[in-house]
């Protein structure tokens, strides 16, 4: 006997997204909002919070793997996709960060790392190109004193060698359709190599190395936005307190 297929209740969700957008209006801890936290802001915090949880996916599917299930060999074509767009997302946030800032791109190719990718034609989804694109902007911040207590030469030959597995990766995934389908859109399939427990746990171990780095300039960009912010708002309140006191004493004279 075939049991029928009840259908999807999405009231449920629906439910939550309403009772999300409600807490958004309250003062309600972030933990009592529902299951997805809908809100309007900086975009560029949206980019981090995205890169962060599909890094974080990726190491907790890793994590949990040699338990002897059979869906562990499965599960590399996932880990793989979502440490991959991690860095694609991770690399667009610090370049919107950076522009933010006011950072201008410099000639990457002056410095001679490597990747060189100097073709806009071939970007796509080249993480090689988004790596060439963010340290344009980077080393153009740290010329320009935008971020304080960075040395540019002393930063370099760690991003050599980031930039080479970062090439490494691009050189298997340049699509970002690899991990995804088996085939392109052409139908002609993806040459993978099937990737085994220890292997993913180095590509686990090699990608906090890159996060380590990564995530230190998306830092650094954050706390130089929210300094230089505090320095606007101090600019715009300092001119208004002028402009009040002036009034003041313009009333002032103008009774007496």
């Amino acid at each position: 006997m075939t049991l029928p297929v009840e259908p999807f209740d999405d009231s449920k969700l629906r439910e939550s997204i309403l009772s999300t957008e409600k807490a958004e209006k309250s003062d309600e801890p972030t933990k009592k909002r529902g299951l997805l936290n809908l809100r309007q802001y900086d975009y560029t915090i949206a980019y981090d919070d995205y890169a962060i949880g599909y890094k974080e996916a990726a190491d907790q599917l890793v994590a949990g793997m040699g338990t002897g299930q059979s869906t562990d060999a499965y599960l590399a074509y996932p880990v793989m996709f979502l440490y991959r767009h991690y860095l694609e997302l991770r690399l667009k946030e610090i370049v919107i960060g950076l522009k933010e800032l006011g950072a201008l791109s410099v000639d990457f190719g002056r410095f001679n790392l490597r990747p060189q990718l100097p073709d806009p034609e071939e970007r796509g989804h080249r993480l090689a190109y988004f790596w060439n694109d963010m340290l344009s902007y980077w080393f153009g911040a740290i010329e320009e004193d935008l971020v304080a207590g960075i040395v540019l030469e002393e930063l370099e030959p760690t991003y050599d060698i980031v930039g080479e597995r970062i090439s490494e990766l691009d050189e298997i995934d340049r699509s970002s359709e690899v991990f995804r389908y088996p085939v392109d859109n052409k139908g002609k399939p993806h040459r993978i190599i099937t990737l085994s427990l220890r292997e993913l746990s180095h590509v686990k171990d090699v990608m906090n190395a890159i996060a380590y780095h990564l995530d230190t300039i998306s830092g650094s960009v954050y706390e130089s936005k929210e300094e230089l912010k505090e320095l606007y708002e101090d600019a715009v309140h300092s001119y208004w307190y002028d402009r009040h006191i002036d009034y003041l004493v313009g009333e002032w004279k103008d009774a007496r």
